[in-house]
């Protein structure tokens, strides 16, 4: 009944991941054409620029939010109560946000956001950016206070789903009052507005719910400052490591910007979109599992955490590599039909970061271990390592503004990462996962990879499908011997 309950559990999970990738996928597709039609293109580049900006000071406090989770989730298995150990987390949290207002405070300084914005400041002036980007920054903090703290915070009672169930939510809240007031207003400003509010009533809610599972409420206490200090003192690491990650997902955008322009980053943004879908699968498909893996990592059960994500490697690279060798030769019109004409498709950057998808698919599972079990330095060198690396693609392709560099240097980063994690893993399995196996797993991705590559030379679409149905046969044979090494 126990395996029943958590199969179940697990089922019931990655549906409502799956509600999220569609609602995600909803977002990013039907927000381009929105403002294409209600502001224009110039408008739509500098609202995802205060987006990006936005988000990065919004996750200061990820990192930290993850390790108090964790933290959180371990000792309430061990019996803790969970009030007094919430409290002087709150604090922690709250003194996360003041430095967060502080840093926005920074940022709407004359010149400032300019700077980081690319756009200039009479620009700003007349959109009146310096406000979108407070009311933008509100919404963030609100969201990921609500989805990724509080939300987590039912883990450990056993209502995982009920986290996907509230990041689902929200985002769908987010993105219907998004479209619905950027097209009935044509206004930057009360989009953004509206965004904020939503949020804040979204974060009532879920606050709401949380205090009645927990059956206390999460008041802040000040005379735990002290103990909050403490729990930065710990979380710093991983917070490090989770913000230069943010900064990868949402700064890159400003790389983008800084190397190139402000008129590259939607055809960037756009493209990515797409390829970003498969990211989307990967995390649904992984988190449900991760209360077992801590529970089994702490009980030093290394081999089965090592079979779990060999399991991951050969059903996830499957899905991916089929859905991209169906749709491969269709995204030429299904671009051009989304972006109404008025972004050009390209065909090394699409290709590139499809290959790229491919590497991180592999090493999500890597980086999501690395975080749920606190492993902080390995999170943080292989987060510096990405961003270093994509920052020197883009300086060298930004020279020439060679627009497929922009994928060549997600594709470089990830590549590098992959196998810096593989290292990593490796180290803490020793034998419970050997290099042997990492090689037969990762073969089929290399091939397919090569695949797609030449197809950015030849444009012969039988290289992709020909590439795809070897891939693919091989990922079955690995199936196979998979169930057979489980059932002996």
């Amino acid at each position: 009944m126990g395996w029943l309950k958590t199969k179940r559990e697990y089922v019931n999970s990655v549906k409502w991941g799956a509600y999220g990738i569609g609602v995600s996928f909803f977002k990013q597709v039907c927000l381009l054409p929105a403002f294409l039609h209600a502001v224009g293109y110039n408008q739509y580049s500098f609202w995802l620029v205060l987006f990006s900006i936005s988000s990065l000071i919004a996750s200061v406090s990820l990192g930290h939010y993850h390790f108090v989770a964790n933290y959180f989730n371990l000792v309430y298995k061990k019996g803790a109560d969970p009030e007094g150990v919430l409290k002087p987390v709150v604090a922690s949290n709250f003194i996360y946000a003041i430095l967060q207002v502080l840093g926005v405070i920074f940022v709407c300084l004359p010149g400032v956001l300019s700077m980081f914005s690319g756009f200039s400041e009479s620009y700003i002036a007349d959109f009146q950016g310096e406000f979108c980007f407070i009311f933008l920054f509100v919404s963030r903090v609100l969201f990921f206070y609500a989805t990724l703290f509080l939300g987590r915070l039912l883990e450990p009672f056993g209502y995982v789903r009920e986290t996907m169930k509230i990041q689902t939510v929200g985002d769908l809240f987010d993105v219907l009052i998004t479209l619905l007031v950027v097209l009935i207003t044509g206004s930057l400003l009360y989009a953004c507005f509206a965004v904020a509010l939503t949020s804040a009533l979204f974060f009532l809610v879920v606050s709401a719910h949380v205090k009645k599972r927990l059956g206390f409420s999460l008041r802040l206490h000040f005379s735990k400052f002290g103990e909050g200090i403490a729990f930065i003192k710990e979380s710093f690491l991983l917070n490090a490591s989770f913000f230069v990650e943010k900064a990868y997902e949402q700064g890159v955008n400003l790389i983008v910007v800084l190397f190139f322009s402000a008129q590259c980053l939607p055809i960037f943004a756009t493209t990515r979109v797409i390829s970003n879908v498969f990211y989307r699968f990967s995390l649904i498909s992984i988190l449900p599992l991760f209360p077992e893996i801590q529970k089994y990592y702490v009980l030093g059960n290394y081999k089965y955490t090592a079979r779990v994500m060999q399991k991951f490697w050969v059903y996830s690279s499957f899905a991916i590599i089929l859905v991209i060798v169906l749709v491969f030769k269709l995204l030429p019109y299904i671009y051009e039909l989304w972006t109404k004409g008025e972004i050009k498709f390209n065909l090394g950057l699409i290709t590139s970061l499809f290959i790229g998808v491919l590497f991180q698919n592999f090493a999500t599972i890597i980086y999501e271990f690395f975080k749920k079990v606190n492993l902080s330095w390995q999170m943080l060198l292989l987060n510096v390592i990405r961003v270093a690396v994509i920052c020197l693609g883009m300086f060298l392709f930004g020279r020439i503004n060679y627009i497929p560099g922009l994928g060549i240097a997600f594709l470089s980063a990830e590549l590098l990462c992959c196998f810096t994690g593989f290292a990593f893993l490796q180290n803490i399995f020793g034998e419970q996962l050997k290099k042997r196996q990492i090689v037969y797993y990762l073969f089929p991705v290399l091939f397919f990879s090569c695949t797609l590559g030449m197809y950015m030379i030849f444009e012969n679409y039988l290289l992709v499908c020909a590439g795809g149905l070897v891939s693919l046969g091989v990922i079955y044979k690995l199936q196979r011997m998979f169930s057979v090494q489980k059932d002996g």
